[in-house]
């Protein structure tokens, strides 16, 4: 059940990325129903993939 509800939040992270204008801001806490580390792993691999960029902890945007 855990490892559905994280492919859940991953997918969903990538999906709001890939609709999102660029400039779009990204936060830890959008997800809320998701654990916190886990959001910031999904969110550190979309930085890795510069699909986001970090501007400051907890707080991404789309390049």
């Amino acid at each position: 059940m855990i490892k559905k509800k994280s492919n859940d939040c991953k997918r969903a992270y990538y999906k709001k990325t890939g609709r999102s204008l660029d400039g779009s801001l990204f936060f830890n806490n959008s997800f809320p129903n998701y654990d916190d580390v886990y959001v910031r792993q999904i969110l550190s691999e979309l930085c890795s993939q510069g699909l986001i960029a970090r501007i400051s902890l907890g707080i991404y945007v789309k390049q």
